[in-house]
């Protein structure tokens, strides 16, 4: 089965058409003095309720395009837009998994949970209560009094997870989350996010290097071009949800794997040359 290319906005019956970047360029100073152009031009749609990956090679961009739509990092052209408001930094409607984990040390598992939702003003019961409902979601249910460091770097993932779920965001952004881990324990919580995910339908853009994860957890996939990053290629995952490892053994998973993987490497080669 071949996959479709796809550049439609697919605005939602209820008005909510989700996310649009528009046109995006971003250039950074390098360590010599010199520019960097990270980002070409790129236009795309991520619907509401959606499961996007942008998948590409390393420094294609990725983590600067995701930092822009989480309102970190500054556009130089273009805009980025939800629901057709332009986004000027951080919102409540947005929130960020990163690879790096990024919790407090000083702070418990359920407290690092709850941290966001502090900063969102809600009152002490409603942030431990809500703080123990995605401890437990996320399989971490009798650690809520650990440490980070007494944690494995999978169970902190959880708890990054956890905490990025607990402020109830509409848009959850994710920043390679998985890239650090162990293949097993990698696996594990992609499952665990599919599942997540088929319950919450949070309109999700995932960062990754991997077509594997990418087919397995996503409706499209944006191909990204090497630096500067381009949008290469728009493709709609045909395989059926839900999906468990069984999807992974079909030959249309195979044949999906291979055509994105002599794409991938058909850039590379050509960047070599």
């Amino acid at each position: 089965m071949q996959p479709r290319s796809d550049h439609d906005a697919g605005e939602r019956a209820d008005g909510r058409s989700g996310i649009a970047v528009c046109d995006c360029s971003k250039t950074f100073v390098g360590r010599d003095g010199n520019p960097v152009q990270a980002l070409d031009h790129i236009s795309f749609d991520v619907r509401d309720r959606e499961f996007v990956s942008i998948l590409g090679p390393s420094g294609c961009g990725k983590t600067t395009l995701l930092r822009i739509i989480g309102g970190l990092i500054e556009l130089d052209e273009g805009d980025v837009t939800i629901d057709g408001k332009s986004v000027d930094g951080p919102g409540p409607d947005r929130a960020i998994v990163f690879q790096s984990f990024a919790l407090l040390p000083w702070l418990d598992i359920q407290s690092n949970v709850a941290f966001g939702l502090q900063l969102r003003g809600a009152n002490r019961k409603e942030r431990l209560e809500t703080a123990r409902e995605f401890v437990k979601m996320v399989g971490l249910e009798g650690f809520e009094k650990r440490l980070p460091k007494e944690l494995s770097g999978g169970m902190q993932q959880r708890v990054g997870l956890a905490r990025a779920l607990a402020v109830d965001p509409r848009i959850l952004l994710l920043d390679e989350p998985f890239g650090a881990l162990d293949e097993q324990t990698r696996r594990i919580l992609q499952e665990q996010l599919l599942e997540i995910w088929e319950r919450e339908r949070k309109t999700a853009v995932f960062i990754t290097h991997s077509i594997d994860e990418a087919l397995f957890l996503s409706d499209r996939i944006i191909v990204m071009s090497p630096r500067p990053g381009r949008v290469h290629r728009i493709v709609v995952n045909p395989l059926s949800r839900p999906r468990t490892r069984e999807i992974e053994r079909s030959s249309e998973f195979a044949d999906l794997k291979a055509e994105l993987w002599d794409e991938l490497r058909g850039m590379h080669d050509e960047v070599a040359s």
